[in-house]
């Protein structure tokens, strides 16, 4: 069992192995050393330590102290390390065989459930819908975009009337978009920068490609549907839009 948890014991001879927190607690700093944790006024030897941290193990061996006893009744499990590791991962660590009724077969335990498995971050981050995200961003825009244009219909068909092309009106309404739309694309690439580098060990590169694909799909259905709907006005509808404003 010392072996299994990576215990040495400091001599051969009999003692406990306790966790590594529980002989902090004790104030056992030097191994071997005595404790009176189970004589009482008796003190008892400590021969080694073992670490258990705390990252998905199971808690049986948490704050324990060990000893070797000899007993002809069936303990209650047995602890088993697989060296080297099968196919499977999740043998890396030793299961445990639970005895459960007489009679039973028990049941395969691992000891550590975490231990073995992987975390795919870039994995994860690929199958994020980040396609989806993009594709709401740009009908949002197109949305605003539509009614920004809309408001100012008024505006657009009296410029008509005095004789403004509709190309022109077009081409001025794409600059005054691009005047405001600009600086707020290259504000929203900065702060994609440092949110993409904030806590992310990988490198940011992805993370940010991400959201500049958003931002630039954002801007380009903005542009494109202001041009469009600025099109759509009509000098003939100057009476109506008057009626409607």
């Amino acid at each position: 069992m010392a072996r299994l948890l990576a215990a040495r014991p400091a001599n051969s001879g009999a003692g406990l192995t306790v966790d590594a927190e529980l002989a902090d607690s004790l104030g056992i700093g030097h191994i071997p050393d005595r404790t009176y944790l189970a004589g009482k006024n008796t003190p008892i030897d400590v021969a080694a330590t073992y670490a258990h941290p705390d990252d998905g193990r199971g808690s049986t061996l948490s704050g324990a102290a060990l000893a070797i006893v000899v007993d002809n009744e069936p303990f209650d499990s047995c602890w088993v390390r697989f060296w080297p590791p099968t196919d499977n991962p999740l043998e890396l660590m030793g299961p445990v065989t639970n005895g459960s009724q007489a009679g039973g077969s028990g049941d395969l335990i691992q000891w550590n459930p975490t231990f073995g498995r992987s975390y795919d971050p870039a994995g994860e981050f690929r199958r994020l819908p980040l396609a989806g995200v993009a594709a709401a961003a740009a009908a949002i825009a197109a949305l605003l975009a539509y009614a920004g244009v809309r408001l100012r219909r008024l505006e657009l068909a009296s410029a008509r009337h005095v004789g403004m092309t509709q190309s022109s009106l077009v081409g001025i309404a794409v600059a005054e978009i691009s005047l405001w739309l600009a600086p707020a694309c290259v504000l929203a690439l900065t702060a994609l920068a440092f949110a993409a580098t904030w806590g992310n060990p990988d490198p940011p590169d992805a993370a940010w490609a991400a959201g500049a694909r958003t931002v630039a799909a954002a801007a380009a259905a903005w542009i494109l549907t202001a041009g469009i709907t600025t099109a759509t006005i009509r000098e003939t509808r100057l009476v109506r839009y008057f009626q409607q404003r």
